[in-house]
């Protein structure tokens, strides 16, 4: 039982709330809406069971450490977030759960609640659906991240977990605890997604080719994160990745150097279990992204397959991204739509029966 994600969330907040009544009027399928960091905070509900803490201070720092009002809001308006409207009206996001957390964590810290504003795109509106139906459609859209692990123990791997394990609010203050647990192999997922060049093979410029755009910083990261064939984000791509390197955490015979394992795990176990967010520190989590990339771009990677208990919650039975061979050098990551797929899913929920 995930203990920090108690049953007092059991309702998920499906109910109509005077919040969500007073909702923009412009808050309509196809439309992006705006409402306060104050109001966001205590009406988006979450989809998945878990962020990485370390992966929202990495976004904190890089986005709004410092910054101002104004900096911040331009920072928002850019990256909208997607949300579905379940029961309610109540407003689902589908992403953007780490930049919500980045975001709260400045805002509480700099008492800016109530003065930035947080941009939602809604790309559905399933509000007539009941409790019930409303938590299925999410899960056979791939809406809804259902993994989770019990609050003591941080490196097992994740079992699914009932929908009514999610919190109803997306917080993360710059005082108090976060409502979402931390999940170490999601941060992790990230850092090896912004692993630097480690290789001597790879020395000088990436290359350019077609006129195509190279991250010279990144082309030797752990996996590429590719988009679906209609344009859409790979559903829970960093918790997917997570889990395969969760596996290899306490697995000797996926790794080439077992040497570079026994310190992977020392890493974990004496430095990023026990790291606080006030105490963020971004190198160890580069060292341990650094000593899992060889095995992200090996044959066992490529190999991989996940187990057949969770291939519905990732829609599929191996892993994206995977690199074809361990000297491949990557472009950067493309900008996939995570607004896109809203119509494609509710199309595919309509030939399913409740």
């Amino acid at each position: 039982m995930l203990s920090n994600i108690a049953a007092a969330v059991a309702l998920s907040g499906l109910v109509m709330s005077a919040s969500a009544q007073s909702l923009p009027s412009d808050c309509v399928v196809g439309n992006t809406c705006k409402i306060t960091q104050a109001l966001a905070r205590t009406l988006v509900h979450p989809t998945q069971t878990a962020v990485g803490y370390s992966w929202v201070m990495r976004q904190y720092t890089d986005d709004f450490l410092g910054q101002t009002s104004a900096d911040v809001q331009d920072v928002l308006d850019a990256d909208p977030v997607p949300v579905i409207f379940g029961p309610g009206r109540v407003p689902y996001a589908v992403d953007g759960h780490h930049s919500l957390c980045a975001v709260d964590y400045w805002a509480t810290e700099n008492g800016q609640a109530n003065n930035i504003d947080i941009s939602l795109v809604i790309i559905a509106d399933e509000s007539d659906l009941s409790k019930e139906d409303f938590e299925a459609y999410l899960v056979d859209t791939g809406n809804a991240y259902l993994l989770g692990r019990p609050s003591n123990q941080p490196l097992v791997l994740p079992t699914p977990v009932p929908m009514s394990t999610l919190p109803t609010t997306i917080k993360f203050p710059f005082s108090g605890t976060p409502t979402l647990p931390n999940d170490l192999f999601r941060s992790l997922t990230s850092f090896v997604r912004k692993t630097p060049r480690v290789d001597s093979k790879s020395t000088g410029w990436c290359p350019v080719e077609d006129g195509g755009e190279w991250d010279d910083r990144y082309c030797l990261r752990g996996m590429d994160r590719p988009c679906r064939e209609d344009g859409a984000g790979v559903p829970f791509f960093e918790f997917m990745w997570g889990y395969f390197i969760n596996e290899a955490y306490n697995r000797t015979d996926m790794w080439y150097d077992q040497k570079a394992q026994q310190r992977f795990q020392y890493l974990f176990e004496n430095e990023l279990i026990d790291m606080t967010v006030a105490g963020y520190d971004m190198s160890p989590w580069t060292s341990a992204a650094m000593l899992i990339t060889p095995t992200c771009r090996d044959q066992v990677a490529r190999d991989y397959r996940l187990p057949v208990a969770l291939q519905s919650q990732f829609q599929r039975d191996d892993l994206a991204g995977v690199v074809s061979h361990p000297y491949e050098l990557l472009p950067e990551d493309p900008s996939c739509d995570f607004t896109l797929p809203a119509q494609t899913r509710k199309l595919r929920y309509a030939d399913k029966k409740y």
